[in-house]
């Protein structure tokens, strides 16, 4: 995924029936029902949708250039990789004419987000171990993607772009920016800033023998 750093989300915002009519017709996804705000969506992006075609999850307003493109090709490499339950199709409409933005509309999963309050109220111990056990099992599906090199997505090329230097080079780099950035909320002294040095230094030689890069 991308490795760019923001520290804020572009919302969706408010939007019109007749705008998300528009936006069904163009793909054929019924006529409108309703339209709803996630309660858990990531900064604010997406929207339920309700058609008479079914249900599904408008995202908008990208954050950055290409952000809908990637998602897409993961969810569309994960399909051929796993059998995991994902939103497909993922739909990307690379113009702005409806929204002032471009977006990705896709089928909404059925269940409910497993940081539900009501459904934590619920649940005893053992169901909470259970869905613990069933993430445990989704990610050991996701290390099965496994690539050549180290990179982040190329919208350009639809690929995993290598990182100019070593996967180390990248990490190191990024742990420092973020030691660094900690200096604005926080006080970190000289002997914090040699603590992270002196493990980054033990650490070196476990980072230079990675050689099976996966999702």
């Amino acid at each position: 995924m991308t490795t760019e750093i923001f520290f804020s989300t572009n919302k969706v915002g408010v939007l019109t029936n007749n705008q998300v009519q528009e936006m069904l017709d163009r793909y054929n996804l019924g006529k409108l029902i309703s339209i709803q705000e996630t309660s858990k969506g990531v900064g604010k992006q997406t929207m339920f949708v309700s058609s008479t075609a079914g249900e599904f999850v408008l995202k908008g307003n990208p954050l950055y250039e290409g952000q809908f493109v990637e998602e897409k090709f993961y969810i569309e490499n994960l399909s051929e990789l796993t059998n995991l339950p994902l939103s497909l199709p993922y739909i990307v409409d690379q113009q702005n004419d409806i929204f002032g933005w471009t977006y990705a509309i896709m089928p909404r999963l059925s269940g409910v987000h497993f940081n539900d309050q009501d459904l934590k109220e619920q649940m005893n111990l053992e169901e909470k171990i259970e869905i613990v056990e069933v993430l445990v099992e989704c990610l050991c599906k996701l290390h099965h993607w496994k690539v050549e090199s180290y990179g982040e997505f190329d919208p350009k090329n639809y690929t995993i772009r290598p990182f100019h230097d070593s996967y180390k080079t990248w990490i190191y780099h990024r742990i420092r920016y973020w030691l660094e950035d900690a200096k604005k909320y926080s006080v970190i002294t000289t002997k914090d800033v040699n603590w992270v040095e002196d493990l980054l230094l033990e650490c070196e030689e476990a980072f230079d023998t990675l050689h099976s890069p996966h999702l």
